[in-house]
């Protein structure tokens, strides 16, 4: 029972670098991660490659595989990169089509848009559901 308890703080610590991490389900991944992007636009060149040092640096910090993300402007697609590993086991870089799981992601996504919905007055709260 204790060490129930106990396994989510090990892995916070764990995956902060203080304590080891266990020897079994982790893989070390070796060697410099690919990264790629695109930019619609050179006036955001400098600002592109800034981003995708960053978005580097935070796939490092978090111990990811791969990350990718997207900039739109009006609706336009200005900026998309990726870095890392769509598969570790054959080397497949990851690009910005490759599609990821969003696990529970979509909950917060979901609270953040009622909470936008309700602070413009188009949800209120106290309205059964059935209305809408």
């Amino acid at each position: 029972m204790l060490l129930w308890l106990a396994w989510p703080v090990y892995g916070f610590f764990a995956h902060n670098g203080h304590v080891p991490l266990p020897p079994w389900g982790w893989v070390t991944i070796e060697g410099e991660p690919p990264a790629v992007q695109h930019t619609s636009d050179p006036r955001f060149a400098d600002a592109a490659d800034n981003a995708l040092s960053l978005l580097a640096d935070h796939r490092e910090s978090i111990g990811a595989p791969a990350i990718s993300a997207a900039i739109l402007i009006d609706g336009e697609v200005v900026w998309r990169a990726a870095v890392g590993w769509a598969d570790i086991e054959t080397g497949q870089p990851v690009t910005p089509e490759t599609r990821f799981r969003i696990g529970s992601t979509s909950k917060a996504m979901t609270a953040t848009a009622l909470a936008q919905f309700v602070a413009t007055g188009d949800i209120d709260l106290d309205t059964p559901i059935s209305e809408y």
